[in-house]
C-alpha cells in the first residue's frame, strides 16, 4: 500500500499462489514496458518472475548467494 501513494510508481502487481497466476503475472509483466522492476521480498515467486520479467533493472536487497536474478543489488543491515 505504501508504494501506491508513491507518484514515481506506475504500478504495483502482487503475485498470488499458483503456479498459472505466476504465469500470468509473468506475462503480464513481460509486456507491460516497465524500465525497473523492485523485490523486496525474494521469494521463490518473486525471483522467477524478476528473472523471466524481461525488466533491464531488477533491484533487490543483496545476500551472500542467489542473486543472479538480479541487475542491482542493494546493501542492508540484518537486524536480527
Amino acid at each position: 500500500e505504501i508504494l501506491r501513494a508513491n507518484p514515481f510508481v506506475d504500478r504495483v502487481i502482487t503475485l498470488e499462489r499458483g503456479l498459472l497466476k505466476e504465469l500470468r503475472a509473468v506475462l503480464l509483466v513481460r509486456g507491460s514496458g516497465f524500465d525497473a522492476l523492485i523485490d523486496p521480498q525474494r521469494t521463490a515467486s518473486t525471483k522467477r518472475l524478476s528473472l523471466l520479467s524481461g525488466i533491464p533493472v531488477r533491484v533487490a536487497f543483496y545476500k551472500r548467494w542467489d542473486n543472479f536474478c538480479y541487475t542491482v543489488l542493494v546493501e542492508h543491515e540484518d537486524r536480527k
